[in-house]
């Protein structure tokens, strides 16, 4: 038993059922279901493969579904490098990767009655001259589906990372991070082509012990790739939340409006946005009482001491301020106006 294959068999099961679930409510584009097939690839491939020492008596299951999951593997990758790269991408060229990855598995099958023949075929051959069809699928055509497929998705992710990084820095990175996990997984097929098929099979035990480092750089990637940037929304927003919530209770007590509605079963970033959208119809209600010009210390104080006026005449927050021209600048307001309210609260709390 391999125990670190199986190990990451069972991180990528977790990571797939995530998948499915944060996708459950949403139609799937060709990159979402690519990136479905990729995780169920390395799921059932790293568990074959981990386990293949005690089901290989089964009709070389193991052995035979591993490598099949890895062309599935890279075919995905594949396509997601496509579809990451291009917006939209032409129908042949996803036709191209799907023929040549179907290509190689029915290879797999049509040479699986040889393989069962001559179990000894994977194991190496003295010569290019010694071929069968097992010796040949698994030991020439797998390896070089494998480097091409490899090649092409790792050159997208590093050739991304100068134009992407600012644009999209968390995508980016995992696309590198995957990219550096496939250059050690060629590097790793082109050695092994080379023993394979030199007679050099005694070698391959130094160059194997790298693929679970290999295989879990790329799976960390694709985690990152999948969940990194909804993380990243998601704790940025649970951050301005937490600045926010104390200007946004306060306001929605004191409006004479009922603004308020129930956010407990939204995401945070939603609850994010409805915040503002209540600061912002509650700046437009609430009238400070202040002396002198109205501005943001004076007005976090008149809030927290609760000094708001019913008056028509008496002007709204809103209208206290100096006009703003554009939602930035209202976004600006409203951010300072909580950030200074939250600093100053509990002191002013003690003193009320």
């Amino acid at each position: 038993m391999n125990w670190p294959f199986i190990a990451i068999s069972v991180v990528a099961t977790g990571i797939t059922a995530g998948r499915l679930w944060s996708q459950r409510d949403r139609s799937a584009t060709t990159t979402h279901k690519a990136i479905l097939v990729s995780l169920f690839s390395i799921v059932i491939g790293a568990m074959a493969y981990g386990t293949r020492s005690a089901v290989d008596h089964l009709l070389l299951i193991g052995d035979v579904l591993w490598h099949i999951c890895a062309c599935t593997l890279i075919g995905a990758l594949e396509i997601i490098s496509m579809m990451l790269r291009d917006e939209q991408v032409a129908p042949r060229k996803l036709r191209s990767v799907t023929i040549r990855t179907s290509t190689i598995i029915i290879l797999m099958i049509v040479a699986w009655p040889a393989y069962l023949e001559n179990p000894a075929a994977t194991t190496g051959v003295p010569s290019m001259q010694d071929h069968d069809l097992a010796s040949f699928t698994y030991l020439i055509a797998f390896p070089v589906f494998c480097i091409w497929g490899l090649f092409r998705i790792a050159t997208v992710g590093w050739g991304r990372i100068l134009t992407d990084l600012r644009r999209r820095p968390i995508n980016t990175i995992a696309m590198a991070v995957i990219s550096a996990g496939i250059f050690g997984f060629i590097w790793v097929n082109v050695t092994l082509m080379i023993y394979l098929n030199t007679g050099q099979s005694a070698e391959l035990s130094n160059v194997l012990k790298w693929s679970p480092l290999f295989l879990s750089v790329s799976v960390t990637g694709t985690a990152v790739l999948v969940f990194g940037e909804r993380v990243y929304d998601e704790i940025v927003a649970w951050y301005e939340l937490r600045r926010l919530t104390p200007l946004w209770r306060r306001l929605i007590e004191l409006s004479e409006h009922d603004l308020h509605m129930s956010v407990n079963n939204l995401a945070t970033p939603v609850k994010l946005q409805r915040a503002y959208v209540e600061i912002s119809d509650a700046i437009c209600t609430v009238r400070p009482l202040v002396d002198g010009p109205c501005t943001v210390d004076s007005t976090v104080e008149a809030l927290s001491e609760g000094a708001v006026s019913d008056d028509p005449q008496t002007p709204t927050l809103s209208q206290a301020f100096p006009e703003r021209k554009t939602r930035r600048e209202d976004l600006e307001l409203i951010s300072r106006l909580a950030s200074e309210y939250r600093a100053g609260a509990p002191e002013r709390a003690v003193r009320v």
